[in-house]
């Protein structure tokens, strides 16, 4: 038979349970027929506790000089059953209303709207009547839930995940899924060219080099003249471009989303080195690249045409770099345009860059008689020219708000990570990236002038019988491609010079 300490611990943890049964069938966690067994329950074990302690406040009645009750005071009247459901809705109640206020304080903060004088009094099982205040007190259910403490100024360091305070390390941050990756410029290089797949290392073609077309009118009976071609054999290599990272099983297991990562970026290093190695590589055992040509883009200015001003190389030129990172760079000694254009310092700047684009294009016309497809440009340049205007100030290319003179301008789609593609000049396509170096666009026919070989496409292999990665828990994956660019028509490319 238990003791009257007994009783009363008993029922101060049946109506904590109760308590916590009312809030499980508001929130819905609980079915209403479970409930109502818990209350039966409930209320029967209230019967029980009540009539125990009742008998021992009479049977203190019979004592000898009257002892009272231990506590010093008379026994406290126990709650009927429905009493104490209702009192524990009640302070549920009035729970979820301080926190909808506090919450609303929180969001109002600063704007003078918040509600600091609501006043709040939990009542417990018992003769006390225990109250507080909610009127301000810092952090009770404020934005760092901190006790009574301030919370501290500033952010949160890199690292921390908790805030200050007396209740700070139970505050459970929000963990958002995922990693916010970093953002890069698209590869426009290799889609400039057609693609050719080949079956080994080496490729060879025949180019025609010459033609003596001696065919002339002859009397009858007379020698005819004859002409003759020739020929000369050519051979491009496939370089390769390879990437290796390498990890734990840890960090697979315990890391998924920066394993996932990982594997991005080992691909993707590789193709944006591939960028770079296409535009001006130096061969073996990597590409060679355009600008490595020792002709066709580095072509003297052809005959008949007004000798430009003169052209001199331009030294340590910067491929790729800073625009962009992971990218990666690549710098030049040497790079001999084969036009020079002085541009002015007034409003016709961009009509002078955009004009010695149609004058790159005139020279491969007129000289080779093949029609160029593209311009490659640097943003920078694009700028210039884009910003053209006219001597009223009119920009030539539409205005800022797509139209000028009544007329929609011609300005391609918006651009995308600083790489502008789906434009035209003099009807021809053109290509703003960072990747090409600012100052020296290139005019050319891609389409005819070259193609971009592959051996096989991009290769990934994972392993962890490597070395030592099988003893030390690693894996390492490999990602490589075999890849080269054939410049069967290196007279089709033409580098300008903007100075």
């Amino acid at each position: 038979m238990p003791n009257v300490l007994e009783l009363k611990q008993q029922a101060a943890e049946l109506n904590r349970d109760v308590h916590v049964k009312i809030k499980e069938c508001e929130e819905g966690t609980i079915t209403v027929a479970d409930f109502a067994t818990f209350m039966e329950g409930a209320e029967k074990k209230d019967s029980e506790i009540a009539s125990g302690i009742k008998a021992y406040n009479a049977a203190n009645k019979w004592r000898v000089g009257g002892d009272p009750e231990p506590s010093g005071e008379p026994p406290a009247p126990a709650m009927e059953p429905n009493a104490k459901m209702k009192l524990a809705q009640e302070n549920w109640a009035t729970y979820l209303e301080l926190q909808k206020r506090a919450q609303a304080n929180l969001v109002n903060k600063g704007s003078g709207k918040g509600d600091f004088s609501f006043d709040v009094g939990l009542r417990f099982d018992g003769p006390e009547d225990l109250t507080f205040k909610a009127q301000g007190v810092a952090g009770l259910q404020g934005e760092y839930t901190s006790g009574t403490t301030v919370p501290p100024t500033g952010n949160l360091a890199v690292g921390v995940y908790f805030p200050g305070g007396t209740a700070g390390p139970t505050v459970e941050p929000t963990f958002l899924p995922g990693i916010s990756e970093m953002r890069f410029y698209p590869n426009v290089i290799a889609s400039l060219f057609p693609t050719m797949p080949v079956s080994g290392p080496i490729v060879s073609y025949v180019r025609e080099e010459t033609f003596t077309n001696n065919a002339a009118t002859v009397p009858e009976g007379a020698t005819k003249p004859t002409s003759g071609s020739g020929v000369k054999r050519y051979s491009e290599q496939v370089g390769k471009i390879a990437n290796l990272e390498r990890v734990t099983d840890e960090m697979i297991q315990d890391a998924p989303y920066f394993w996932a990562l990982v594997q991005r970026r080992g691909v993707f290093g590789v193709t944006r080195k591939e960028e770079i190695e296409l535009l001006c590589g130096s061969g073996m055992p990597g590409v060679n690249g355009l600008y490595n040509r020792s002709t066709g883009t580095n072509q003297s200015f052809p005959t008949g045409f007004n000798t430009p001003t003169v052209v001199t190389p331009v030294t340590n030129v910067v491929v790729g770099g800073a625009p962009g990172a992971g990218t990666g760079s690549v710098t030049l000694a040497s790079v001999t345009p084969g036009r020079k254009v002085t541009l002015p310092t007034d409003y016709t700047k961009g009509t002078a860059a955009a004009e010695a684009i149609l004058q790159a294009i005139t020279d491969i016309r007129m000289t080779w008689f093949y029609e160029p497809d593209a311009a490659l440009l640097n943003p920078v340049d694009w700028l210039t020219i884009r910003l053209a205007k006219d001597a009223n100030g009119q920009y030539l290319g539409g205005s800022f708000f797509g139209t000028n003179y009544g007329v929609a301008a011609n300005a391609g789609p918006p651009s995308s990570l600083g790489v502008e593609q789906g434009l035209t000049l003099w009807n021809k396509r053109v290509v703003s990236t960072p990747v090409q170096p600012a100052g020296l666009p290139i005019v050319g026919d891609f389409g005819d002038g070259g193609q971009v070989l592959r051996l096989g496409g991009l290769r990934v292999d994972v392993t962890n019988t490597n070395g030592f990665d099988f003893e030390q828990n690693l894996w390492t994956m490999r990602i490589e491609e075999r890849v080269g660019l054939l410049v069967d028509h290196p007279e089709l490319f033409e580098i300008i010079q903007l100075a």
